[in-house]
């Protein structure tokens, strides 16, 4: 009888043991947000669009680029544009960007961009 009791309390901690693996293995990604790229970096102004791009495997979280955005026309005066909110890919880079449109053509610039998350 010891023999057989032995026996189940070692089938169940073996069975235990590969519930737990299989339950680790099946956890989402940590979110590396800070493998993103974000353009232009920041306290850099720059031509339209903002743009942020994750590479492959930056985790499982949803992105978007947020951007102060300027117009020079008449006077320059700011404003905010958001991108498209984006999942982030285990296979492939992401990207959400968003132009920053002036009043006249070409008069329009990327103030500052940064990334939100979700």
């Amino acid at each position: 009888m010891k023999r057989s009791t032995k026996g189940i309390a070692g089938l169940a901690m073996t069975a235990a043991a590969v519930v737990g693996a299989v339950a680790t293995g099946a956890a989402p990604a940590q979110a590396d947000v800070s493998s993103c790229v974000v353009s232009p970096p920041a306290g850099q102004h720059g031509a339209s669009p903002a743009k942020v791009t994750c590479p492959a495997g930056a985790g499982s979280f949803t992105f978007r680029v947020a951007a102060t955005c300027a117009d020079a026309y008449p006077n320059l005066h700011l404003f905010a544009a958001y991108g498209p909110w984006v999942t982030a890919s285990s296979t492939s880079a992401t990207t959400s960007s968003v132009p920053c449109n002036g009043y006249v053509p070409g008069s329009g610039f990327v103030w500052s961009a940064s990334i939100e998350t979700r």
